[in-house]
């Protein structure tokens, strides 16, 4: 290709982004409106058509490229009239930004509504009005998540440019200054870039540059490493990689490429004791560094399976003191892993006492809410405030595991601290919690905040059939009798979330035959669809061993007292699965002691099955589904009108859902 026609598609590569800068300003402008590296500019922005129109609180996410690497900071805005303002100052280092404006979870990146879809994008300039340092090379990056260099969850993939569209913006970014420290910094993927758009042909330069970073006297381990990688990945010269490998790791015996591959040695060791022994001593010869933020992780390999590894070595072993070391050391990923596998997973089965577990659990709270305040290298592309709250959300789906543990260890007063902070989170959408809360509240001596609590509960359709009953003592207090309340009940949901729970129903209604069935009931009678012709018949598939299925079973009482006399609506409990040899005994007891009012069936036991699920197995092989629970709703004349699986949480949401799919299929055609 002639220098002619690399100039022409240049030119056609720097009009496409000053068009696309032209759509900026629509929403955002900039005063100046091409600043330079370390000025203060003014930001302006309409949110006005954007999806952040109607919002009352705006804030801004500011990425810089500085000096080959991304930074991320909040900016704060404040509005005047219809517009959002803020005074922003950049280092000097700095030659491209983008900006992001969000309002809590929805954001505007200017991705929608035109097809170059470039975001919230500018190109610094230097004191002379030429292009700033890194603003080539930082614009073509920033749209190229394949280099490792981008800014992840910024542009959907379609809006994603090219290999040779990368080429182009880094060749720029070399031929405007082509200095040893461009060179030397943007050589792997400069590599990368020209191999893919060039093929073989790019081979020559890509040696010249290699050959050019080994000569120069200050380069660094990273540097070297870019080197190696291109001598070994991309252009096959396993000697002379092997070569640069050894002065790599006699230069840098404790560095970079060291570490690597003292890990490499130890993940590959099968023996679980050995390798948590091995890693133990790579954590001491290779210690995690706190990085900076925005640091490219692409050799980094990840610390939190280092740790995963040790510390589920100690609960496996029950060794719990042994994570009291780890625990202020280790990565989020580490963290989360250790609460799951040694904390939840423990409450539930009940593996140790909750005395005993409420030290760590404590401990990796802490852990957790601290490491909220911290950068992180992996996850750079958040800002301060955005890893704040995702921080918040990781711990808030352990908090209720934690108010447990301090309830039930008498910690009341610290309990309901924590409760509250879970709410504030989770807004009265988790029923157990907002069950759990309320009992907090009443031991702490704050009675007086119980009726909010319910109401809330109610209006998030939240409630527990204790907190349903609860309510309901409420209203007649007041009231002096029940008249009334179901309306009242009724109208302190939320109607908007009903009714877009009825369309979603109703456009998942079906009409399938199903194929009969006969099973014996916990009495001994025999139960057949056929016999069942002209009522709305309930099928509930379930297991003791099934945490969801019975979980769900105090919403499914709602639903059963609720229509307890109607003669045209009936409920079965078909239990399936179960491998134990006494199970039928197993469930009725489960049954009584509960207090259910269920009409149990037992599934049938086919010739040579190790469990009872012959009934189960023919439908649900029939509808391509698997799991349990199962609820099959089936109408008068004995077609299959909704299926529903899984539980999501709430008896008073569950029986909402099991009522109108009841009505539906009553009022079928």
């Amino acid at each position: 290709m002639t220098k002619n026609n690399w100039l022409w598609i240049l030119m056609a590569l720097l009009i496409s982004y000053t068009l696309q800068a032209q759509d900026t300003r629509h929403h955002l402008t900039i005063d100046p409106e091409r600043p330079k590296p370390g000025d203060t500019f003014t930001l302006s922005y309409d949110p006005k058509g954007t999806p952040l129109e109607e919002m009352t609180k705006i804030s801004c996410v500011l990425y810089l490229y500085n000096h080959y690497q991304w930074d991320v900071k909040d900016i704060p805005l404040t509005e005047e009239g219809n517009v959002w303002k803020a005074h922003v100052t950049v280092p000097a280092t700095v030659g491209f930004v983008a900006f992001k404006f969000r309002s809590g979870i929805v954001e505007d990146k200017n991705l929608g509504g035109d097809k170059l879809a470039n975001g919230y994008t500018y190109m610094m300039v230097d004191k002379s009005g030429r292009v700033a340092r890194g603003a080539y090379a930082g614009y073509g990056l920033f749209r190229s998540p394949n280099y490792g260099h981008s800014v992840p969850e910024y542009f959907a993939e379609e809006t994603i440019i090219s290999d040779t569209a990368t080429f182009h913006w880094l060749s720029q970014e070399i031929l405007t200054y082509p200095d040893a420290e461009n060179k030397m910094n943007l050589l792997g993927l400069y590599a990368r870039a020209i191999k893919a758009f060039k093929g073989e042909a790019a081979n020559a330069d890509i040696q010249r540059g290699v050959t050019f970073v080994k000569s120069q006297p200050n380069a660094t381990e990273k540097q070297l490493i870019e080197v190696w990688d291109i001598l070994k990945y991309n252009l096959q010269k396993n000697a002379s990689a092997d070569s640069l490998e050894a002065v790599i790791l006699k230069k840098y015996p404790s560095g970079i490429l060291a570490r690597q591959k003292a890990y490499d040695a130890i993940k590959g060791e099968r023996d679980f004791k050995v390798r948590v022994a091995a890693l133990e001593k790579f954590l001491k010869d290779y210690p995690a560094l706190v990085a900076k933020s925005g640091e490219a992780a692409s050799r980094d390999f990840d610390y939190g399976r280092v740790y995963q590894d040790i510390m589920l070595q100690a609960i496996i072993t029950k060794n719990y003191p042994a994570l009291k070391q780890y625990i202020p050391i280790a990565p989020i990923t580490a963290l989360i892993f250790t609460y799951y596998k040694g904390i939840e997973l423990a409450v539930k089965h009940k593996q140790m006492a909750d005395a005993d577990l409420l030290p760590y659990s404590s401990l990796l709270i802490e852990r957790m809410d601290a490491l909220g305040n911290q950068p992180t290298t992996n996850e750079w592309y958040y800002s301060p405030l955005e890893w704040r709250a995702k921080v918040d959300t990781m711990i808030c789906q352990w908090l209720p595991i934690h108010v447990g543990l301090l309830h039930r260890t008498g910690n009341v007063k610290e309990a309901l601290a924590f409760a509250e902070k879970a709410e504030t989170i989770y807004q009265y959408k988790m029923a157990t919690l907002n069950d759990e809360y309320i009992t907090l509240l009443e031991k702490n001596g704050r009675a007086n905040q119980i009726p909010t609590v319910l109401t809330a509960s109610v209006h998030a359709n939240a409630a527990t059939p204790e907190m349903l009953d609860r309510l309901k003592q409420e209203y007649i207090k007041q009231n002096k009798s029940d008249q009334g309340f179901d309306k009242y009940l009724s109208s302190l949901k939320d109607q908007q979330s009903l009714s877009a729970m009825n369309e979603t129903l109703s456009a998942e209604m079906i009409k399938k035959p199903l194929p009969e069935f006969k099973m014996i009931d916990m009495n001994g009678n025999l139960v057949e669809l056929s016999k069942l012709k002209g009522k709305v018949v309930v099928l509930d598939f379930w297991a003791t061993w099934c945490g969801p299925c019975v979980a769900s079973f105090p919403g499914m009482q709602l639903a059963v007292n609720k229509y307890k006399n109607d003669p045209n609506v009936v409920f079965y409990f078909v239990d399936t699965q179960e491998f134990k040899v006494n199970y039928q005994e197993s469930v009725k007891k489960y049954i009584t002691d509960h207090k259910y009012t269920f009409n149990v069936l037992f599934d049938n036991k086919a010739a040579g099955s190790k469990t009872n699920e012959e009934v189960y197995a023919q439908y649900s092989k029939g509808l391509g589904i698997s799991g349990i629970p199962l609820k099959l709703i089936i109408d008068q004349n004995g077609n299959l009108r909704f299926v529903a699986t899984g539980y999501k949480g709430s008896a008073s949401a569950l029986l909402d859902e099991m009522s109108a799919m009841i009505e539906m299929t009553r009022n079928a055609k």
